[in-house]
């Protein structure tokens, strides 16, 4: 946020960012959040009437951005050391379990 220069709509409070919202008990009164959040996947409404929220977000998690990026190396140009150590990082976390490289 100090990287936009005076006068930057978009470090303006609720363009891309947020740092304070009402209260859940007194919603007349504002809460400072401590911290600058992400306003693209906060749904005011769902916050304040419906409880329920039409956003969709997408989560990707690290190990299938490994995986797939092992599978399309594997696909190009066969099994390199480079897919081995995509998908030999996974399984050295999950299961304690490496391909022979």
């Amino acid at each position: 946020m100090e990287s936009y220069e005076s006068g930057d709509q978009r470090a303006e409070e609720g363009a891309f960012f947020f740092t304070k919202f009402t209260s859940e008990s007194d919603r007349s009164d504002t809460v400072q959040l401590g911290n600058f959040y992400n306003f693209k996947f906060f749904d005011v409404n769902a916050h304040l009437a419906t409880a329920q929220s039409g956003l969709n977000w997408q989560v990707i998690r690290y190990a299938d951005v490994l995986l797939d990026f092992a599978e399309v190396t594997n696909e190009l140009g066969g099994p390199t050391l480079e897919a081995l150590e995509a998908v030999n990082q996974i399984r050295g976390e999950r299961v304690f379990l490496n391909l022979l490289v």
